[in-house]
């Protein structure tokens, strides 16, 4: 019976500082590969796709997760930094997407942990040190962040020193949480210092995009630009991952846009390929196969995930004379399309946010 799936942020005694634009220590997952020191099996490593964005890695695919099963034990990701000290940085962020399990009851969390999240009853939980700053224990809080355990998060957390004492603020989807009516809230371990040493996983659930760095993921400021130098503000760090992947230098052709959405590439004179939709009715179901269709004929499968927040919904007609267009009609993916029950629907219309529609 699964208990809790925790995020772990630990501290040791002999950390080593970490100055300035010494990170990101980034683990994607992509390759199969940890970087860093890990406890967990390489055979924790599995396919799967967040489908989240803005991305802790925005260059990175999306196609391999971390599965966690750690059987009573904690697997650790050895970090080894400062967030507090001479040399050290402001502040310090750990930086990944979660899809969390409930926990039936919150676990005792020691004193050498310096800060946990949990999810219980559908509200996100988190331990604070229960002396405020004072070397007190650590206390669990439930907040009132609603956590759909169905779906990816990005978990954004960042570590710092106020009035000469440690806090953290989280982050889910870049929105701060409320802890005891605060974002920013006193933590605690057996050191009561600024040293990381490590971040662990425990109990079920995945994990994607793990990210410790000592620059701000938001960048403190305006992460957007003007898509093509003059359109709608998109995120920077996403534009960049899509014209690297794309080989595109310089200022982006605005009519390139759609192609960003579908975060595939433009044509070959810069402007966007259509939205084409197939579907095969298969069994009593609908299997609609969605992709880019370039002006030589050419078929692409979107991108995963959509840029800018792209979303993919489906609406249905029993004839092309009904006035309207069905509500949006449940669908899953898998290598194959989208599939869809499909009632008495025998026409269907995929609409993509940000103005691809077809």
């Amino acid at each position: 019976m699964n208990l809790t799936k925790c995020l772990l942020a630990s501290l040791c005694i002999s950390a080593m500082t970490a100055s300035a634009g010494m990170w990101p220590q980034e683990n994607s997952f992509e390759d199969g590969t940890f970087y860093g020191v890990w406890t967990a099996p390489q055979v924790a490593i599995v396919d799967g796709s967040t489908g989240v964005s803005v991305k802790p890695i925005p260059g990175a695919t999306d196609t391999r997760v971390l599965q966690l099963a750690t059987d009573g034990t904690t697997w650790t990701n050895t970090v080894d930094a400062l967030f507090a000290g001479e040399g050290a940085p402001a502040a310090l962020y750990i930086d990944m997407l979660a899809k969390f399990v409930p926990s039936e009851e919150l676990p005792p969390v020691d004193g050498s942990v310096k800060m946990a999240l949990a999810v219980t009853n559908d509200l996100l939980a988190v331990t604070v040190d229960s002396a405020n700053g004072y070397g007190g224990v650590n206390t669990w809080v439930v907040t009132e962040k609603v956590i759909n355990t169905s779906m990816w998060y990005r978990v954004t957390v960042m570590l710092s020193y106020v009035e000469g004492l440690p806090k953290a603020t989280v982050k889910i989807d870049q929105n701060e949480v409320s802890v005891n009516g605060a974002t920013s809230f006193f933590i605690t371990d057996n050191n009561a210092d600024g040293k990381l040493n490590g971040i662990g996983f425990s109990g079920t659930g995945f994990i994607d995009e793990v990210v410790v760095t000592d620059i701000d993921p938001f960048g403190g400021g305006s992460s957007t630009v003007p898509f093509g130098g003059t359109g709608l503000p998109v995120d920077k760090a996403e534009l960049d991952a899509w014209k690297l992947a794309n080989l595109i230098t310089g200022t982006e052709d605005p009519l390139s846009f759609d192609a960003f959405v579908m975060n595939v590439k433009p044509e070959t004179d810069g402007t966007s390929p259509v939205l084409f939709v197939a579907s095969i009715a298969v069994g009593g179901d609908v299997t609609v196969t969605v992709q880019a269709k370039y002006a030589d004929g050419t078929l692409l499968p979107l991108g995963s995930p959509l840029n800018n927040g792209g979303a993919i919904t489906i609406l249905g007609k029993a004839e092309l004379s009904d006035p309207s267009w069905s509500d949006p009609i449940a669908w899953t993916a898998d290598e194959f399309g989208l599939h869809v029950a499909p009632g008495a629907n025998k026409f269907f219309r995929v609409v993509i946010t940000n103005g691809l529609v077809l």
